[in-house]
């Protein structure tokens, strides 16, 4: 793909992730979306990687876990009733997607050591969090101050607070 067809189809794949950002709620219809670019549904699904870097529905479920994870730290709904609102059948699905995502389990992402940030900075932590993937962020800027649920040994490790 050349850089002028590539710039191109910008435009078409923002309105595509602005598509799946509104309706994170609702299945996902390559028709529908393949409609919205103007291209087939393959066409689409090979351009949507090339300019974004993973398929519609990578990212539809990129975003519905960021989603659960902000309210797995700001809500105290069970774990199975942000799984189910984040479109998983089951909590067993969502612990292993989620786990995949954030290298923590639900769980343990509750429980992680970040309520000691200041009230006033909580708002932008989140904002920067979300805006370049939260686990990236959260290694980068914890300073190795985040409990690492299992030491070397496979031994589950206390969190310390």
């Amino acid at each position: 793909m050349t850089s002028a067809s590539l710039s191109h189809h910008r435009a078409r794949m923002t309105r595509v992730a602005h598509y799946l950002c509104e309706h994170l709620d609702d299945p996902i219809d390559a028709a529908v979306l393949a409609k919205l670019a103007g291209l087939s549904p393959r066409q689409l699904e090979r351009v949507f990687i090339r300019t974004v870097g993973e398929s519609p529905r990578a990212h539809a479920r990129r975003l519905r876990l960021e989603r659960a994870a902000v309210r797995l730290r700001t809500t105290r709904s069970s774990i199975l009733t942000i799984a189910v609102e984040a479109g998983f059948q089951s909590h067993e699905a969502f612990t292993r997607g989620f786990r995949q995502r954030f290298g923590h389990t639900p769980f343990a992402y509750r429980q992680l050591a970040i309520a000691n940030i200041a009230p006033r900075m909580r708002a932008q932590f989140w904002q920067i969090a979300l805006a370049g993937g939260l686990r990236r962020h959260l290694e980068e800027n914890a300073a190795g101050e985040l409990p690492r649920p299992y030491r070397s040994r496979g031994r589950p490790r206390p969190v310390t607070r």
